[in-house]
């Protein structure tokens, strides 16, 4: 265990001042340089969804699923007019991706998501609400420029990140 000593910076006006934490030099075995091997990871597709681009549809390393985006899009076509029916589509298809991974929405950990209109956060909200179990996971949402597919009246996209 290292202890950390204070040092006091003075600033401009010499009546203020400020704390810095400082780690002294660690001299422990770390200093020895280790070799790790290459992480080693799976691309993961849901055998009934489609992906859009050159990437899978999830990635698992190290104990973790990290997918992609998804958009409420089936069988080759957008599903929902409304952002609450997009979003119940785009979880339903993230459910299926965590699946084909091993893993299910109760070990979800990291939820993004991304709105073409912030006007839709309380209709997807709702929808979010009903789909995740409890405890809900860490969540971000934003209101971006342009989405997916959004010249064909797409509203939502939605990732996560969960336990293998």
């Amino acid at each position: 265990m290292f202890k950390p000593f204070v040092t006091r910076l003075a600033l401009a006006r010499p009546a203020l001042s400020r704390t810095v934490l400082r780690a002294p030099l660690l001299r422990t075995s770390f200093a020895t340089p280790r070799f790790y091997s290459a992480m080693s990871f799976k691309a993961v597709n849901a055998p009934t969804l489609s992906a859009a681009g050159p990437y899978s549809h999830a990635t698992v390393a190290n104990g973790m699923v990290y997918c992609s985006g998804q958009i409420p899009f089936r069988d080759g076509k957008l599903v929902g007019a409304t952002a609450a029916e997009q979003a119940q589509q785009a979880l339903e298809n993230l459910q299926e991706v965590l699946e084909a991974a091993g893993s299910d929405k109760s070990k979800i950990v990291k939820v993004n998501i991304f709105l073409g209109d912030m006007a839709d956060f309380a209709s997807v909200n709702e929808v979010y609400a009903k789909f995740l179990p409890d405890p809900k996971p860490a969540r971000s949402c934003v209101a971006v420029k342009t989405l997916p597919l959004a010249d064909k009246g797409n509203k939502i996209e939605i990732e996560c990140i969960a336990v293998a």
